[in-house]
């Protein structure tokens, strides 16, 4: 199961895998680097994969998307 958001002009897909958050888009240097610039953007991200990424690392799952909470977790089940 994956899922689907628009991100810098295309579809991308996030997938999830051993409680990880798998972006299948982006390298994970590159959506490390996004992430840094959008918070050293005061939060204005130009990538949303990044910025789910940042969500996710700082353990805010609540204001993921539900869709990807949900997939979260039934991981876990």
């Amino acid at each position: 199961m994956y899922y689907f958001l628009y991100c810098n002009g295309g579809i991308h897909k996030i997938g999830v895998k051993n409680r990880q958050l798998i972006f299948l888009n982006h390298k994970q240097e590159e959506i490390e680097t996004e992430a840094a610039l959008g918070i050293l953007n005061d939060g204005q991200f130009q990538c949303k994969c990044a910025e789910i990424y940042t969500l996710w690392q700082k353990g805010q799952i609540k204001k993921l998307p539900k869709f990807l909470q949900k997939m979260l977790k039934e991981e876990v089940k």
